[in-house]
């Protein structure tokens, strides 16, 4: 059975981010992945490679934040998330 991402996490909040510099392959993946998955978030991150949250920590965790804070953690299909403690 093929996987489809339009059935399967369409709905899901979904952040897609590759370097500037990445591999031409995985930045076709990313970029085709994005416009699989409807309202998902596609960056692509200047002068980083493949090591993004390494080599551009600032740029890495203002857009984790601000993705997390725009898709707070709720129920997702009947499944409670809560914080670890």
């Amino acid at each position: 059975m093929k996987f489809n991402f339009e059935t399967t996490i369409s709905d899901i909040p979904t952040l897609i981010l590759t370097g500037e510099r990445e591999k031409r392959i995985m930045k076709k993946s990313a970029e085709k992945t994005s416009k699989l998955i409807k309202g998902s978030k596609y960056y692509i991150a200047k002068g980083a490679g493949h090591g993004i949250p390494y080599e551009n920590p600032d740029i890495f965790n203002e857009l984790i934040i601000n993705f997390v804070s725009n898709n707070p953690i709720g129920e997702v299909d009947g499944i409670v998330l809560q914080e670890a403690y």
